[in-house]
C-alpha cells in the first residue's frame, strides 16, 4: 500500500507537469513587412542575354514595396564574363549609391572548367521602394543568364 509521502509525491508531479503544460505559450510571429503571409504575389524576372554589349533595361516600377529575395548570374562560354547591376536609377552603373545590388561572373579559356555562377538569397531582402522603377544594367562578351525573384509587400 502507498504511504501518504508517496501519494503527496505523485501529486506535486503531477501539479507541476499540469502547471508546466499550462504554461507554454502558442507560438507567433510579428506581422511586419519582412513577413509573408501567402497574400504577398511572388515575382520574379528572368532572361538570357546573347549580345556583346551593354545596356540598361527597365525591369518595373512598382505601387507597393518589393523585397529581392535572390539574385543569380550564370556564364556558360569560355573566355567570357558578365556584370549585372540592379539600381533604381539608369544613369551610372558606377553610381554606388543608387545600386540596389550587384554582381559578375567570368570564365577562363579553359574548355574543362565548369560553368561560372554568381548566386545570392538576401536573408532579410533587399527592399526597392514603392513608386521607384527598378533598372537592370547588364555588360558582358558572350552568353549570360540572370534570375532575379522576389515579392510584393501588402501593407495592412
Amino acid at each position: 500500500m502507498i504511504d501518504y509521502k508517496q501519494l503527496f509525491g505523485y501529486a506535486a508531479i503531477l501539479f507541476g507537469l499540469g502547471f508546466l503544460l499550462r504554461s507554454v505559450l502558442p507560438a507567433h510571429a510579428f506581422n511586419t513587412s519582412n513577413v509573408s503571409l501567402g497574400t504577398n504575389p511572388v515575382e520574379s524576372w528572368s532572361g538570357y542575354i546573347t549580345s556583346s554589349t551593354s545596356s540598361w533595361e527597365t525591369l518595373q516600377s512598382f505601387t507597393n514595396d518589393f523585397i529581392i529575395t535572390d539574385f543569380t548570374i550564370s556564364q556558360l562560354n569560355q573566355h567570357s564574363s558578365c556584370q549585372i547591376v540592379l539600381s533604381n536609377q539608369n544613369t551610372s552603373p558606377q553610381n554606388v549609391k543608387d545600386n540596389i545590388v550587384s554582381g559578375s561572373v567570368s570564365r577562363g579559356n579553359d574548355a574543362y572548367t565548369s560553368a561560372s555562377q554568381f548566386s545570392h538569397r538576401f536573408s532579410s531582402g533587399m527592399k526597392v521602394n514603392a513608386g521607384d522603377t527598378l533598372y537592370m544594367y547588364y555588360s558582358n562578351n558572350g552568353q549570360c543568364f540572370y534570375n532575379i525573384a522576389g515579392y510584393h509587400i501588402h501593407t495592412p
